[in-house]
């Protein structure tokens, strides 16, 4: 409560200044699709206790990013530059503005057979800083990703994810019934967004009138693959990630755990210890 008085009086505060929009995200706890009792129960006692991460397993994460625009204006630059080397004329009015960035959002979601990875995206357009606060409709649009391949009986779940650049995704994976837990990183660049007029409502009934999810490990989408992590990750409460060094750590806060992992090495490396639990977000 206290979080969202704060949000509440930050958002009041920018408003007073900048064009702001509020777009509500109602995201539904991934452990509600788990088949196992005992992390249903332990999700939905954090949960109602208010337990947030890193400690607690029950509340939804939301990861966010920005889409750069860079290549465009980079393009735009050499377009530029080459018509100066030939000594002809370049109006200014032909530059192509670039694209606003875009707000990338992504989170775990439950309420299905499978907690499915959300991705979003929200596009503000351009306007004069004195347009009233509600006169904007930003563009919005979502995916989905479902976590199993055509080749495998079990159920996975998407548990924890984090944007790990704009275009890659790690994610926490646990497989049901072995209950086996794996990191896996995902390239999203390709990855089809729809129109979602209706916002981001995670709800049964709103997901089901969104296209069908995709598989994740059956496509283009997956990009590398951890072994199966140690049993205790089963109880994985927090992942951060660190693409500027090619680390992902994940933690267990209920078995003191916490391994970190090399995204980048052919053959991963694994250092696993007892240390310090990770700061919250």
């Amino acid at each position: 409560e206290e979080a969202e008085a704060l949000g509440r009086q930050v958002a009041s505060a920018v408003a007073s200044h900048n064009v702001l929009v509020c777009e509500p995200i109602a995201a539904s706890t991934p452990w509600s699709s788990l088949a196992s009792p005992e992390l249903r129960a332990v999700a939905s006692a954090d949960s109602a206790a208010g337990v947030p991460s890193p400690r607690g397993i029950g509340r939804p994460v939301i990861s966010m990013a920005w889409e750069s625009s860079q290549p465009v204006v980079a393009a735009d630059r050499a377009r530029v530059f080459a018509h100066r080397m030939l000594g002809q004329a370049f109006a200014a009015e032909t530059l192509q503005p670039p694209p606003p960035a875009q707000l990338l959002l992504l989170w775990c979601g439950g309420g299905q057979p499978q907690s499915e990875l959300h991705l979003a995206r929200v596009l503000v357009p351009v306007v004069s800083p004195s347009t009233p606060l509600g006169v904007v409709a930003p563009k919005l649009q979502r995916a989905r990703l479902q976590a199993s391949t055509s080749s495998h009986q079990g159920t996975g779940h998407f548990l924890l994810c984090k944007y790990y650049d704009e275009t890659r995704v790690a994610a926490v994976v646990l497989q049901e019934p072995e209950q086996s837990t794996r990191l896996c990183l995902l390239d999203v660049s390709e990855l089809q967004f729809h129109p979602s007029p209706s916002g981001f409502d995670s709800s049964h009934a709103a997901v089901q009138a969104l296209p069908p999810a995709v598989a994740a490990f059956d496509g283009l989408f997956c990009v590398d693959f951890s072994d199966p992590l140690p049993e205790s990750y089963m109880w994985a409460s927090a992942l951060r990630v660190m693409s500027q060094r090619g680390v992902a750590s994940i933690y267990a806060w209920r078995a003191r755990r916490l391994i970190t992992l090399d995204t980048q090495a052919e053959e991963e490396e694994e250092d696993e210890d007892n240390g310090d639990e990770p700061e919250e977000d």
